[in-house]
């Protein structure tokens, strides 16, 4: 059949009538499979063209739910939600996750109807279990002016640090209203949990007879080897036993393990380790507590000679196998494979361990970046610290609570310390949408975005970020059930800023807050960012939504869609795949690397070779890309991850999960992959270039980093999305080091 080419003029009315007709088609199919039902078979011919009718209409579905039966845009005549006005409640301090959670823990723990995070968003969010008594949870606290944290202690809020205009602080969650009330607090931001990005070791690969060991990852490293530098890991904790992290005369390389999850010092009465960094007064809950052991490297020591006690294990496996990518030494080997063949790229550093949680970090990764860099100072010796976890949970602009906290630890003028983070390991995923949109002026042709499809599996969160200076629309209808009233007619949401007011309005009379039992909220995404962030909670369905100018006054017109609990959501056409880069990853001063393929064969467990087909020294098809939201670059480069050789911690769940495939020859070390073990490789790097120079600052490291790194046929042009600044060079990038 020939296309037709329709005048752009005509091409409304067209589709308006092609509409019409599907409609009566539908109706006339509907009648007709009515009357012949217990009747009359009919024949061939007829159930031939029944079925072509029903095909049709069915397939217009979606187009006649958004583009004729549904407004593009809201008018005086729909419904408007009533409008929650900020600033009439102590509430109004609390972003709009803090009151969401208050609510939940003072209403009952499930919370107000259909105003509630599940189990796993909690966990997901706040590191919160759902059984959970007087949960805490860590905040950033904007004093207002004039206050001081003297004021903010001995309520429910434990206070940790300052940093200029902000406190970091532990809270009790259902004292989150109370602290809200107090004179001295602008405003009080949740620190997301994080999470490990690490990918599962895979199981299935071929076995081939034994190949030699191939290690991949050689360079010159001019003598270094991370001599009288601190290698932080914050992470799952270490297995301290392994010969990994020990001397040749068995001693521990590790300076201290401070582990958040081990209540051991004050079940002990003090008897066993120290006392951690953090200690929590709540006089509210009568209750004092503390944050975790702390073990010594004298207290590792002992219990290495079975003459001491520490609880501390990794049974995750994930930090352990960080910290050995970083800094190992290699002694733990077996059978053909020389000591020292697996060994980290600084195995002479040592090291600084936080033992943060089991895969989910709740709060403390920040205090623990804290006390390593604090650490570090008193010790007089440069530090690098290693993330490899993070969340997305955030503008994706380097805005972000947690980030802007770790950029004051290691920014500009800051010497001897630096912060590695993983990109993440979502590149695969569909959590990311954009759409473009203009202002609501005649002859604009692009008024409404394309649309963009969206498939919900569980009840979760939407989230639109919009430049503050424009005025924005958002549109969003439900093709399943969401939205649609006692007569079974579909209606659409609608949220517009209009004249600096947001409302919501809904194009059939049913009440969004009845019907959903959650409100939309919008505010600023985090302060400095000068994007608004509209939440929208959406029921399991299928979801068609667009953007729209709402006014004449559109300068960008363009908003990013995020469901930032990405294993509950996904997007379907309008995904984009940019701006990816999981938070802390996008802080300005820290340095953040994503994944390629070099290793593709080692000798395994089985006595024979594992194999994969990879295309060595290609992006890692998980390797989430970027850039931020504002153009801002991120990831900063990439490095070597998979497949990384590193530590395996005896028991652990990576242990586990890896099977004699992905266990090594010599029954020690473990092939994983991942933006996880990415980042500890460059940590390894910045480890040696602090060896030959402890005056650089994170910015001066990242320099050098970026601009030695490698552009080749496998990157492209650089910088871009999947590489950054393109391949780490770490030869290069020693040479480019200058002397003190």
């Amino acid at each position: 059949m020939p296309s037709l080419n329709i005048i752009p003029g005509c091409r409304m009315a067209f589709r308006a009538r092609i509409d019409s007709r599907l409609h009566t088609m539908q109706r006339i199919t509907i009648r007709k499979a009515r009357a012949v039902s217990g009747r009359r078979r009919p024949t061939s011919s007829r159930r031939a063209l029944a079925v072509c009718l029903l095909l049709a209409t069915i397939t217009a579905l979606p187009a006649l739910a958004t583009k004729s039966a549904i407004p593009r845009y809201p008018d005086k005549s729909m419904q408007q939600v009533p409008r929650q006005v900020r600033g009439e409640t102590a509430l109004d301090k609390l972003d709009s996750e803090l009151q969401t959670l208050f609510e939940q823990l003072t209403a009952g723990r499930d919370g107000p109807e259909g105003r509630s995070y599940s189990a796993a968003q909690l966990q997901h969010l706040f590191g919160i279990a759902a059984d959970e008594q007087h949960p805490t949870i860590q905040v950033k606290i904007r004093l207002a002016a004039g206050g001081e944290p003297a004021e903010l202690a001995g309520k429910v809020v434990a206070v940790h640090s300052r940093h200029e205009q902000h406190v970091l602080a532990t809270v009790v969650a259902e004292g989150l209203e109370r602290l809200a009330r107090l004179d001295a607090v602008e405003h009080v931001d949740m620190l997301p949990a994080a999470h490990t990005p690490q990918r599962p070791a895979r199981s299935k690969a071929k076995l081939s007879p034994a190949k030699q060991a191939v290690r991949g990852d050689e360079f010159d490293k001019q003598g270094l080897s991370g001599e009288g530098v601190i290698v932080g890991v914050i992470d799952s904790g270490i297995d301290w036993r392994h010969d990994d992290f020990r001397n040749a005369d068995g001693s521990t390389r590790i300076l201290a393990l401070w582990d958040i999850t081990d209540s051991t010092w004050e079940d002990s009465n003090g008897e066993i380790g120290n006392e951690p960094p953090i200690g929590l007064e709540f006089m509210d809950l009568e209750a004092g507590f503390f944050i975790g052991t702390l073990y010594t490297a004298d207290d590792i020591d002992r219990a290495l000679e079975w003459e001491g006690t520490v609880n501390s294990e990794d049974r995750f496996g994930h930090g352990t196998a960080c910290a050995s990518t970083a800094a190992g030494n290699g002694r733990a080997t077996d059978g053909d494979i020389p000591v020292g063949f697996w060994a980290g790229i600084a195995p002479n550093a040592d090291l600084l361990i936080a033992k943060a949680g089991d895969g989910v970090f709740p709060d403390y990764y920040v205090n623990a970046a804290q006390w390593m860099i604090e650490t570090a100072r008193e010790l007089g010796r440069p530090c690098v610290i290693n993330l490899s976890l993070g969340g997305h949970y955030g503008a994706h602009d380097g805005h972000e609570a947690t980030e802007q906290v770790l950029d004051q630890l290691v920014g500009p003028g800051i010497p001897g310390v630096a912060i590695c983070a993983s990109a993440g390991n979502e590149g695969r995923e569909s959590f990311h949408a954009a759409a473009r949109f203009g202002p609501r002026i005649e002859g604009q042709a692009d008024i409404d975005s394309d649309e963009i499809e969206l498939f919900v599996k569980t009840h979760t969160e939407l989230h639109v970020y919009f430049d503050a200076d424009d005025e924005w629309g958002l549109g969003i209808v439900g093709l399943d059930e969401y939205l649609v009233d006692d007569y079974g007619n579909q209606a659409a949401a609608y949220c517009q800023k209009v004249d600096g007011v947001t409302d919501v309005l809904l194009s059939t009379n049913i009440s969004l807050e009845e019907y959903t039992g959650w409100a939309l909220s919008v505010e600023f995404s985090n302060e400095g960012s000068g994007q608004e962030r509209v939440a929208v909670p959406l029921p399991p369905g299928r979801y068609v939504a667009w953007l729209y100018g709402a006014t004449s006054n559109v300068t960008t017109g363009y908003g990013d869609l995020y469901f930032p609990f990405t294993f509950q959501a996904s997007f379907g056409s309008g995904t984009v795949k940019t701006c990816m880069v999981g938070s802390p990853g996008n802080g300005d001063d820290l340095i953040t690397v994503g994944s390629y393929d070099f290793r593709s064969t080692w000798p395994n467990a089985d006595g024979g070779s594992t194999n994969y087909n990879l295309d060595l020294g290609g992006i890692s098809n998980y390797s989430s890309p970027g850039f931020r939201i504002d153009g801002v670059v991120k990831p900063d480069l990439a490095a070597p991850g998979r497949y990384t050789v590193s530590a395996m911690a005896v028991g652990s769940d990576m242990a586990e999960g890896a099977g004699t495939t992905h266990v090594t020859s010599d029954g020690y070390h473990l092939a994983w992959d991942g933006t996880s073990a990415s980042t500890p490789y460059v940590a390894g790097v910045v480890a040696l270039m602090f060896e030959k120079n402890p005056n650089l600052d994170a910015a001066q490291i990242r320099e050098i980093l970026t601009r030695t790194a490698t552009s080749d046929r496998q990157t492209g042009g650089t910088p871009n999305y999947s590489w950054g600044h393109g391949k780490v060079n770490p030869g290069a990038a020693l040479l480019a080091t200058p002397e003190p």
